[in-house]
């Protein structure tokens, strides 16, 4: 879209933010004057706006320590669930103090390129 028009959109937009609800549809009809494309830009704007309701209004750190609080007295309303994973040993591998490389296969092939990037 061309600049102009979403200034118009943005303009359109903030102006119907600060009418009731209620008011909303009255004022789009006078402001857009028979454009109906820009009128559903700007509906549709405001119907996200009120989607999204109270996202990122309250501080993160606020609704994490609530949650936290909440989840630690266990008023979350529902047994925490438990994960079967948690605490059982997945693999028993133990790493070699010290390779010989030269007695592996390929080994002495490795060392002497190792000695040459040095």
């Amino acid at each position: 879209m061309e600049a102009e028009r979403w200034q118009a959109i943005e303009r359109l937009y903030h102006s119907a933010l600060k009418r009731k609800t209620s008011q909303r549809a009255a004022f789009l009809g006078e402001a857009c004057s028979g454009d109906e494309s820009l009128r559903r830009e700007v509906e549709a704007l405001l119907a996200q706006a009120e989607e999204s309701g109270s996202f990122l209004e309250s501080p993160a750190l606020e609704v994490a320590a609530k949650a936290l609080a909440q989840d630690q007295a266990g008023v979350a309303g529902a047994a925490r669930p438990t994960d079967p994973m948690l605490g059982a040993t997945i693999a028993h591998q133990r790493a070699p103090g010290r390779v010989d490389y030269a007695r592996t296969p390929g080994g002495r092939r490795r060392q002497r390129r190792a000695s040459r990037n040095r």
